[in-house]
């Protein structure tokens, strides 16, 4: 008879498995059982056997893992786009044909 075993692409235990070893230990399975029902190391299952789950166990990465490419023009090129024009500058009176809703692009012209 083969257990099925949970594993994930790093390695890490998941919520799931620790569930599913608590459950067993609970039904009076022994330590060595529990685990391998749920597919982990008895090592394992001695650290997880009580506590918090994995997910809330794992604090949140505070660091960056490279500088970001964006920082020098982030708050000077791409915000701006994205912020609704002042009213003064949705005016329609020059084209009565553009609704407020219209951003016109002084030189955009099509690309052949």
């Amino acid at each position: 008879m083969t257990l099925p075993v949970f594993l994930t692409e790093d390695g890490l235990v998941t919520d799931a498995q620790v569930r599913r070893l608590r459950e067993k230990r609970m039904a009076g399975k022994t330590l060595a059982a529990a685990a391998a029902a749920a597919g982990m190391s008895e090592r394992a299952a001695r650290k997880w056997q009580s506590g918090a789950l994995p997910s809330t166990a794992k604090a949140p990465r505070t660091w960056r893992t490279r500088e970001d490419p964006f920082a020098d023009v982030w708050q000077s090129e791409v915000v701006p786009p994205t912020r609704p024009p002042p009213p003064a500058a949705r005016s329609s009176r020059e084209n009565p044909n553009i609704g407020d809703d219209f951003v016109a692009f002084e030189d955009s012209r099509p690309v052949p």
